[in-house]
């Protein structure tokens, strides 16, 4: 796997619990880019690999816009 998915640093973001990937169920690291989806977040090389699978095509991912270089979400 990648180095930024394997930090196991308890890095508190959702009402003092580590967020896991919904896709490999591993912590998601402070720095490592994530998609978000709603409630759910993931890898983005997770996400990419589900939304491949799923539909056939990459993912069309946009950032967040709150001031977060990490963070993106499908576009619509």
């Amino acid at each position: 796997m990648f180095g930024f998915m394997l930090d196991e640093t308890e890095t508190p973001e959702r009402s003092g619990q580590a967020v896991a990937c919904r896709a490999c169920h591993i912590k998601l690291a402070p720095r490592a880019p994530r998609v978000v989806d709603g409630e759910a977040s993931y890898h983005r090389d997770c996400f990419e690999a589900v939304h491949r699978k799923r539909t056939g095509r990459r993912p069309t991912l946009v950032s967040t816009g709150h001031g977060d270089r990490l963070s993106f979400r499908l576009t619509a």
